[in-house]
């Protein structure tokens, strides 16, 4: 068995693919990602290059990339000295474990480094069990003032 290559880099217009677009307009999608719920239209590629284009400054936007091929993006939100993110595995790359396979790698970004505090925190809606079964896998933990929140404590 050939072994997956996973990079880690920072999402450019290059980046909008079919699958991006196709994943970021499905209706399961549009629940989860306040991006795409707060367009009531069809999102398209210039929705897509804007929203990278005007990103703010305290946000990034990274793809995961297995073997070359942009499966996924995550998002860090830095907002006083907490840092969150949220994931977007594409459509048709969904339930192959990207997430798994590309953690430890997101958490050597710099992000990480030069953050005062060692907690990860994400938002994850009570009803979606497949994502809180694979956050607690890798080690999220319920914040206990909230039912839609997670952390993770990682080391610097």
């Amino acid at each position: 068995m050939v072994e997956s290559i996973i990079k880690i880099k920072k999402v450019k217009l290059k980046d909008i693919s079919k699958s991006y677009l196709d994943t970021i307009n499905h209706k399961n999608t549009k629940r989860f990602i306040e991006y795409a719920k707060l367009k009531t239209k069809k999102i398209k590629r210039i929705d897509l290059e804007n929203y990278l284009k005007n990103i703010p400054q305290n946000e990034t936007l990274y793809g995961i990339f297995e073997n070359n091929i942009h499966k996924a993006n995550f998002k860090l939100t830095i907002k006083k000295n907490k840092i969150y993110i949220g994931f977007l595995v594409f459509t048709k790359f969904q339930g192959m474990g990207l997430i798994k396979k590309s953690f430890q790698k997101i958490l050597k970004l710099k992000e990480f480094k030069n953050t005062k505090n060692n907690r990860l925190y994400l938002g994850v809606d009570r009803k979606n069990k497949n994502a809180i079964s694979l956050y607690t896998y890798l080690g999220f933990k319920k914040l206990n003032s909230s039912h839609k929140f997670m952390y993770f404590k990682f080391k610097k």
